[in-house]
């Protein structure tokens, strides 16, 4: 919302917002802690980023520049930009389209076309989604439309097919793992070393309509939101309280292997627990650990880690 992600719940039939970030990596870090502690807010007390204003149109927020305007009573942010000048630029090219963001990709006779002389220097500039993006900055105006088309190109296939880039491909602990839904249950299709023959992978099963043999222990079944989201947060979230535990306990240790002997010995919650059949409820809260697809069994004795740590 107005650029900024918002980390939220629903609690108590109410949505509680518990904080506004700039990253999606920050809302995920804030999001994973609050998972991890409750949700108690007093876990991620925010320090609100402040604006620091440059110009009436530019403000400093963090390490970043934005450019802003409040047009028929609501606020507009048209980009943000790691330098000063890079915002004084965007500034002086909104000013010459004053302040209309769609005539950008359209002011100018071809073939100077979203180039912009600021300062005696030629900016490529680009207007998608209502922000602008500074592909280029050159020296000469030769020089700048020799390289427009090739960026204007990228940024619009970047555009189109870079959110969809990556579907079906999940970062996993031994690599990148081509996942698809089939009869309700998420089939693993392959493990690969790097996301590029992961990817290549996945166009193939794609273009083969997902056909491919399998064995059952390839398939396990996640609900709808892991589905959506399939990250490790929505996983831990599903959690029983023994599971969150055992998993805190298990995230906690060192090594990426472990025995039951191991997690008995930690110094944790785990003494909290009743001591009556604690081994039995170990192994039953392992199996459903391993079921959920967070750790696998070595051997007999021993357990690994699947997660990133």
């Amino acid at each position: 919302k107005d650029n900024q992600f918002i980390v939220y719940n629903e609690i108590n039939d109410k949505t509680v917002v518990f904080g506004k970030y700039d990253s999606l990596k920050d809302a995920n870090a804030a999001k994973f802690k609050l998972i991890k502690n409750n949700w108690s807010k007093s876990i991620i007390e925010q320090k609100p980023i402040l604006k620091r204003k440059i110009t009436d149109n530019i403000y400093k927020q963090g390490n970043k520049y934005l450019v802003q305007k409040e047009i028929d009573g609501k606020l507009h942010i048209f980009g943000r930009f790691k330098s000063k000048i890079d915002a004084f630029a965007i500034e002086k090219v909104l000013n010459k389209v004053k302040w209309n963001v769609s005539r950008v990709n359209k002011i100018n006779k071809k073939p100077n076309k979203n180039i912009f002389k600021i300062n005696n220097i030629f900016y490529i500039v680009f207007e998608s989604n209502s922000k602008l993006y500074i592909l280029g900055k050159y020296p000469s105006l030769e020089l700048a439309m020799e390289k427009k088309e090739g960026l204007i190109a990228e940024k619009i296939r970047m555009d189109t097919v870079g959110n969809i880039r990556d579907k079906h491909i999940w970062r996993v602990r031994d690599g990148f793992e081509v996942r698809n839904k089939v009869d309700g249950f998420i089939k693993t299709f392959g493990i690969y070393n790097s996301r590029e023959e992961a990817r290549r992978a996945r166009d193939e099963f794609v273009n083969n309509n997902w056909q491919e043999n399998f064995s059952e222990d390839s398939l396990f079944k996640y609900d709808d939101s892991f589905m959506l989201d399939s990250s490790l947060n929505e996983v831990l979230f599903s959690l029983s309280p023994m599971q969150k535990v055992v998993f805190d306990i298990i995230d906690s240790l060192n090594e990426r292997k472990f025995t039951i002997d191991d997690l008995k010995s930690t110094k944790s919650r785990l003494r909290l627990i009743s001591k009556n059949n604690i081994d039995s409820k170990l192994n039953t809260t392992l199996n459903d650990l391993i079921n959920l697809k967070l750790i696998k069994q070595v051997n007999d004795f021993t357990f690994e880690k699947l997660w990133d740590v």
